[in-house]
This record gives structure tokens, sequence and C-alpha cells, in this order.
């Protein structure tokens, strides 16, 4: 299965600490009740990072970086990593989703738990305290298939702010977040569609980390579990390869995953081994015309809202150490 988690700033405290909440951080999460002068300070910051990553101004982005900032990632690392965020943002809007100021005692710095902070969603931040004052902001990057969340974690040094990390990941897909494909998969499962819970939960699972190590979902274990659960139901009910009779043919079909349509979303692919050679491709299509009109008793649900079904028919199964010739078809449905 590809991994569809785009994470092209890690800029994260490499640490393995025990999470727990710091009772001697004090946190303010509504914009209304940050003070004035902090907030503007760090929309300030917010306006020219964003804008630096835009226009590809790696120095502009040093210059207001943390000695960890500039420890973990270099400026020539950091230039190079600029044209790929340039192409990302260009021409969207960023929407404000987390302010988050913190303040602690002096004696919290000491401390090697993690702190964690409750997001504006149903996710958590969670860092290390390295300073008396600390800013996280969060935002998202829209477009009409894509959805990516930066975070910018800041604090305090001899009054003075400076950038901590950056981290840049995927937030949604066709408007919908983790928490949107996990609910989409419980309710395939409800239906016994097991093909499409897998993949709208393979597909949570793959969002889970928008902001690197410094977010996780309140539901994360949930969808892992889940995922793992129907992926070992559809192996104990298909005990792939297994064969299938279509027409006078007998095939193997050993493997279904996701593939990704443009602006159109996520759709299955079956992977089976022919009977007949992929250079006869007159047989290959009747034969494949035959296995559509059964698919859905195989697999059910396979056919229904969604656009798009794919098939690749080999002559033998493919290994990792060896590239297999195959065949593709691509049947476009009418039942969205």
């Amino acid at each position: 299965m590809q991994k569809y988690v785009l994470s092209l700033f890690i800029l994260i405290w490499m640490l393995s600490c025990n999470v727990s909440n710091n009772q001697s951080v004090q946190v303010i999460s509504s914009a209304k009740e940050i003070p004035e002068k902090i907030q503007e300070r760090i929309q300030r910051y917010d306006q020219k990072i964003i804008r630096s990553l835009k226009e590809e101004n790696a120095l502009s982005i040093d210059s207001i970086s943390s000695a960890f900032f500039k420890k973990e990632t270099d400026i020539k690392s950091l230039a190079s990593m600029m044209p790929q965020i340039s192409t990302l943002l260009k021409g969207l809007t960023p929407i404000q989703k987390d302010h988050i100021y913190l303040t602690t005692n002096p004696s919290a710095l000491t401390s090697s738990k993690n702190t964690v902070l409750k997001g504006s969603d149903d996710y958590n931040f969670e860092l290390p305290i390295n300073s008396e004052q600390m800013y996280i902001s969060s935002y998202l990057f829209n477009s009409k298939s894509d959805g990516y969340m930066m975070t910018l974690i800041y604090s305090l040094h001899k009054n003075q702010w400076f950038l901590d990390r950056i981290n840049l990941g995927s937030y949604s897909f066709y408007g919908k977040n983790a928490l949107d494909f996990y609910n989409k998969g419980i309710e395939h499962m409800e239906q016994g569609h097991l093909i499409d819970a897998f993949i709208a939960l393979e597909v949570s699972s793959n969002l889970l980390q928008p902001s690197s190590g410094n977010l996780n979902y309140l539901k994360s274990d949930d969808i892992t579990q889940t995922l793992q659960f129907v992926s070992k139901s559809i192996n104990e009910k298909y005990n792939f390869p297994f064969t299938l009779q279509v027409g006078t043919s007998n095939i193997e079909i050993f493997r279904i995953y996701s593939q990704r349509v443009g602006k159109d979303g996520f759709f299955p692919v079956i992977d089976y081994k022919s009977t007949f050679d992929i250079s006869d491709t007159t047989a290959l299509q009747l034969e494949n015309e035959l296995l559509h009109d059964s698919i859905e008793k195989v697999f059910p649900g396979i056919l229904k809202n969604k656009s798009w079904l794919f098939y690749g028919s080999y002559n033998t199964i493919p290994s990792s150490e060896v590239q297999t010739p195959k065949h593709s078809f691509a049947h476009q449905l009418d039942s969205l």
C-alpha cells in the first residue's frame, strides 16, 4: 500500500519521553484571552514564515529561528526543501486553526516529560517545555483535493520569540480528515463492505500525523486497531490467493489495494493471475468483463458509491524482487 502522509518538515524534538499533563503549565487556547501584544507578534512571525516558504526564502526563516532549530536543520537543508513546499502552498490561503499560549515556572523546565495540550479538534499536542513561555500556531491550507496542516512552535528566550519547529503534513483528502475516514470505515464495516472499510481506514491511518510527532488524535489507537481488525478479517475470509471460476477460466485473486485517482478519490485495485497470456488482449478483455460482472458477489459493496474500479491481470504472481508484466483494466462506475 502506498503511503499518503506527506511529511516535508520533520523538525521535532527527538526524545523518548513519558507523556503526562504538566500541572505547572498554564495554557490559554482562546485567541480572545491571549495577551494582544504576544498574539500580534506571533501572527507577524507566522505571516513571515508562510510568505518565506512560498517565496523560497530560507534566510528569512533562519533569521528568527532558535538555536535548537538551527542545530537540527542547517540553512542549506532548509533551502533544499523550499521548492517542494512552495509548490504545495502557492495559491492556497492559510486558515488559522490553533492558538495555544502557555506559561510555566522555571522548575518545570527540568522535567523530561512531554506536556499534553488540547487542540482545537479531537487531538492533543505533545511537546517538551523548553522555555517559560511558548506558543503553538497551526494553519490549514486547503485545495479541492488536498488539505495540509502547518504547525509552528515558538519559545521565548531573553524577551525574544524564536521559531523552534515547523511541521507540515497531510491533514485531509477531499475535505475529509482522519476522523471522517475512520467514521466512514466504521459505516462500511457495519454494512459488511470489508474492502471499502479497509480503504477508508487505511487512508485514515495515513492522516494521523499531520504535525509529525507533536500531534496525536484521541482516537489514534482505535483507528490503528480497527484497521488491523479489518485487515485480519479480510485475510481470514478470502485467504489470498484464492481461485475464482470466471466463465471457463480459473483465475487467482492475490491482492487488493487502493489507488488514488486525481481529484476523484481512492478506489480499489484487484490483482489476479489470468489463465491467458497478457499479450492476448482480446481474451483478457473478455475474461475481465466476466470477472467484473461477478465481482460484487465476491466482494460485497465494491461497486457501490464509487466512480472507479481497477484490475491488474498477471501471468505470474509478482514478487518484490522481479518486475512482472501486467495488463490493467479500468471500469468507470455509475453508482455514485
